[in-house]
């Protein structure tokens, strides 16, 4: 057996192993999507889950394919959604942190965090 289909093979057991999750991750996106559009804040940020849910699900599709063809152009074709998800995750996950250390360093100037926590202790 040569080393080309080794990979293959692995590739192939991975991706086929992988496309329910794509496929469960990519529903549950887009049905949070949907609940948040339900609220008034969620209507500005629902498009995100529901964008990523889509990819998800776009890819798990291209995973059918890639399963059925064994091709190397539909495993890249899988991939590029996943890419796509993995991109926009993480500047999320960026913008989450600095808004939560911003939100923190104005609790601490302005004085919030620490009276309203001294307080407490302190009237008991």
């Amino acid at each position: 057996m040569e080393q080309q289909d080794v990979v293959s093979d692995s590739m192939l057991y991975l991706v086929s192993e992988t496309k329910g999750w794509l496929r469960f991750l990519g529903i549950v996106s887009i049905v949070s999507g949907v609940i948040s559009f339900l609220s008034i804040f969620g209507i500005v940020i629902a498009w995100l889950p529901l964008w990523q849910g889509f990819l998800l699900l776009n890819s798990a599709n291209k995973a059918d394919r890639y399963v059925q063809e064994k091709n190397e152009v539909q495993l890249r074709e899988t991939l590029k959604p996943i890419k796509t998800y993995f991109v926009i995750q993480s500047i999320v996950v960026g913008l989450s942190i600095i808004f939560s250390v911003v939100a923190v360093i104005f609790m601490f100037a302005t004085g919030f965090g620490l009276k309203s926590g001294l307080n407490s202790l302190f009237q008991q």
